[in-house]
């Protein structure tokens, strides 16, 4: 399966670890990362030199290829945030992760949307988000 790793990228609160960890989990399922840009980031970066016209073009290609979503939700992002509903409304499968200690910040609109397509795991750390998240895609 093609998935697409949705995270946000200028938010240094997650920890490279969390990124891999997601990464990590994708590939060990046996699915195919099509974006990987959030791993090994962290904080403010220009993304090799790309125009914010060419960012977006190249992910909603990306997200037009993907068969799920997973998508890193313990720091508020516009971006992941529309990423989500560009592909529920799409009819695509999302799976959001959020860590423990995040949930009370968590947005109502990721925490108690009813959209039978939309799951969410919540997780202590690294390895503990890459155990779940494997279980999760290998269902």
């Amino acid at each position: 399966m093609k998935v697409y790793l949705a995270a946000p990228i200028r938010a240094p609160r997650l920890g490279v670890e969390v990124y891999e960890a997601m990464a990590a989990a994708i590939r060990e399922a046996g699915h195919e990362l099509l974006s990987e840009h959030p791993v090994g980031r962290g904080g403010d970066f220009q993304e090799d030199g790309l125009s914010e016209g060419a960012i977006f073009y190249r992910d909603v290609e990306w997200l037009n290829a993907a068969q799920l979503l997973v998508a890193e939700v313990s720091t508020p992002s516009t971006g992941v945030g529309w990423e989500i509903a560009y592909m529920l409304a799409r009819g695509r499968p999302v799976i959001c992760v959020c860590q423990e200690a995040a949930r009370r910040s968590l947005s109502a609109m990721v925490a108690g949307n009813p959209n039978p397509f939309q799951r969410l795991i919540f997780y202590r750390d690294a390895a503990d988000l890459r155990a779940r998240l494997v279980k999760e895609l290998t269902l």
